[in-house]
């Protein structure tokens, strides 16, 4: 990667497709020892900083602490505006639930906000649940 880097100056150089043959991907899910249930601590894992100071050795990572406290402010300060935007929308707010059952066995409900917004389409998500049982009417009912 660094040889192909320091020939072209463009790190996407290591990455250009070297054949015609089939394009595959994979749709694994994560187990737990690949993901730890900790995201903000992957800023501590030797692959992941490996990948990140690719092509920029000095690139400055983060703390797990400090990822989880930008996360935080930028989540409430989005919060914030997205609540001021709906409470001054001046026309229809359409919700929409959607409840589903993955593989795990756990139940989640979305809650999706649509609208139009200076004359465009707008759909976001405003909150996932995950319901204890069944996504039942009654059990949404106690869940909400």
């Amino acid at each position: 990667i660094i040889m192909n880097l320091l020939k072209t100056g463009m790190i996407t150089s290591s990455f250009g497709r070297k054949s015609r043959g089939k394009v595959t991907y994979s749709h694994r899910q994560h187990t737990k020892t690949e993901t730890n249930f900790q995201p903000f601590e992957t800023v501590n894992d030797r692959g992941f900083q490996s990948l990140m100071k690719t092509g920029c050795p000095e690139y400055y990572l983060p703390s797990p602490s400090t990822v989880s406290h930008d996360m935080k402010l930028v989540f409430a300060n989005v919060q914030q505006q997205l609540t001021q935007m709906l409470q001054d929308h001046d026309s229809e707010l359409n919700f929409r639930t959607d409840a589903w059952t993955p593989p795990n066995h756990k139940a989640f409900v979305a809650v999706s906000v649509h609208l139009k917004h200076e004359g465009q389409p707008l759909a976001m998500v405003l909150d996932v649940v995950e319901v204890p049982q069944s996504h039942s009417g009654t059990n949404l009912a106690e869940a909400f």
